[in-house]
């Protein structure tokens, strides 16, 4: 069953690929070009690739090497994985933990950046929430992006307390901070080969979705070089 088409619908067919291009299709009932191989897809449907206009591709490819937040319910079940793993963990090293759904934690009480703090012995802790426009700090988090009492946020994206101290909280330029903050030292101990291994991965993950093109949204100059290389050696069009 193929979908073709301005306004695709779907019809029993046959497409004719040369290359790597397509170079008709028709439907059951006109005749089938010569080929030097036939392929049954049998049931199967043969769709247009997707293309995904807002696919944080640079972020998701980190998400097996960060820790699996899905499994945090709440801000208590937050403090004891990040006490868990401040135990394994060298003093300088982030704690990062990703997917981290923090509206429907239990209580509805996010950690701040001083409890962070104490459960990982003043490490960097990141909290990435699943939208990708919110995050949690530790303190150390919060100094290490250079985010403080007197950093300027004319937008209000650094939640902060009566006394203007900001709380760990913070949303989209500043968790944009954070993110990239904490993956490109997430990046230098992975090395060249660990970061574009991640990368590839992530892009054949898209492809085996038929995802075939895709727009990553506001990337840094260095994530843009990365991507560039990237697109070169994956046919996943970026």
């Amino acid at each position: 069953t193929v979908w073709s088409g301005a306004r695709p619908a779907p019809r029993p067919g046959w497409l004719l690929v040369r290359g790597d291009r397509i170079a008709s299709c028709g439907t059951a009932h006109a005749p089938e070009p010569a080929a030097e191989a036939i392929i049954d897809l049998e049931a199967g449907h043969l769709l247009p690739g997707f293309c995904d206009a807002h696919s944080h591709l640079s972020v998701g490819a980190w998400l097996p090497a960060v820790e699996d937040g899905r499994v945090l319910r709440s801000a208590d079940e937050a403090l004891a994985a990040v006490r868990a793993l401040a135990a394994a963990k060298a003093p300088g090293d982030w704690i990062v933990f990703g997917r981290v759904d923090l509206d429907h934690w239990t209580g509805g009480r996010v950690p701040t950046a001083a409890d962070l703090d104490e459960a990982s012995a003043g490490r960097p802790v990141l909290l990435i929430d699943l939208t990708l426009h919110r995050g949690v700090l530790s303190n150390e988090g919060l100094r290490r992006c250079e985010i403080g009492r007197d950093t300027h946020d004319a937008l209000g994206d650094i939640v902060r307390g009566r006394r203007g101290e900001p709380t760990g909280l913070v949303w989209e330029r500043a968790f944009g901070r954070a993110l990239y903050t904490a993956l490109r030292a997430l990046a230098a101990d992975a090395g060249e080969t660990g970061v574009d291994g991640l990368l590839d991965r992530e892009a054949q993950s898209h492809l085996r979705l038929g995802i075939t093109r895709v727009h990553e949204p506001g990337v840094p100059p260095d994530v843009h070089a990365r991507l560039a290389a990237l697109a070169a050696r994956t046919p996943l069009r970026l």
